[in-house]
């Protein structure tokens, strides 16, 4: 298992895709401090001056990357015969499986975590250390980078199940991109507004229960909720770990009775 993660880690450091979800992490969050910094002078009621915002700004940026990354990255090990060579010295597939979802949650955390770096460094230049309610701002941002695992356990799943690089990291892009696009509608449902929206359209309260319940377990959802308003933050962790693990033994039960050609 060590072997697996330390070659894995050699691979990560070279692979262009990671590097550049850190790069634009990282310049993702300076254009937000930077812009806002020069529209202190004009319009200072609209600055955002806590970094509460900037620290979890950057968590969807860590989610478009992982759907993105898992795919080329774990699909490179089909086509470049490199899964085949794991189990011809020794491996076993619950090892490789283990070992790639690890490598790509820790990217994702990584992507994240940078962006971090950057508020805490340049934001507390521009700001100073402004923080409303610390203790919360922790809890959110350790629930984001468990949501960030769930995200790596669906993504792990799908790649390591579909073999084929170009559809595995289509269909995990696909798959993001829809439930990107579904989230506002669901948290519309949830809450019955959104936006204005109106009442007329809502779903009845007797499936209100099922559609928090997919609010919160779903990586989607919880993104929302971390970075906005919240039903049941205390929850999300555990839904979030809750989601690895079935997507883990899920997903190794399934790989392991998979035909490598």
């Amino acid at each position: 298992m060590r072997n697996l993660i330390y070659v894995n880690m050699m691979r990560l450091k070279k692979n262009r895709i990671f590097r550049a979800g850190v790069a634009v992490s990282m310049a993702y969050v300076a254009f937000l401090l930077f812009m806002n910094y020069q529209e202190a002078a004009d319009t200072p009621e609209t600055v955002i001056r806590q970094l509460n915002w900037y620290f979890l700004s950057t968590l969807p940026v860590a989610s478009a990357f992982c759907s993105v990354f898992c795919g080329m990255f774990l699909g490179t090990e089909y086509s470049d015969g490199t899964m085949r060579n794991k189990l011809m010295v020794g491996h076993t597939r619950k090892e490789i499986y283990i070992a790639n979802l690890f490598t790509v949650y820790l990217a994702n955390a990584f992507v994240y975590l940078s962006g971090c770096f950057v508020t805490a460094v340049m934001g507390t230049a521009m700001f100073g250390w402004n923080l409303a309610n610390p203790m919360q701002l922790a809890f959110r941002m350790f629930s984001g980078i468990l949501m960030l695992g769930a995200y790596a356990g669906v993504f792990t799943l799908l790649s390591m199940l579909i073999g084929n690089k170009a559809i595995s990291a289509t269909v995990c892009m696909v798959l993001y991109a829809a439930m990107f696009i579904g989230a506002p509608f669901l948290q519309t449902a949830v809450f019955s507004y959104y936006h204005g929206a109106s009442l007329n359209h809502m779903p009845s309260e007797s499936i209100r229960p099922l559609l928090e319940f997919l609010y919160d377990f779903l990586p989607v959802g919880q993104e929302l909720q971390i970075s906005g308003i919240f039903i049941h933050l205390y929850r999300l962790p555990l839904y979030s770990v809750i989601c690895i693990a079935l997507t883990t033994v899920c997903g190794m039960a399934v790989f392991t009775k998979k035909d490598l050609k």
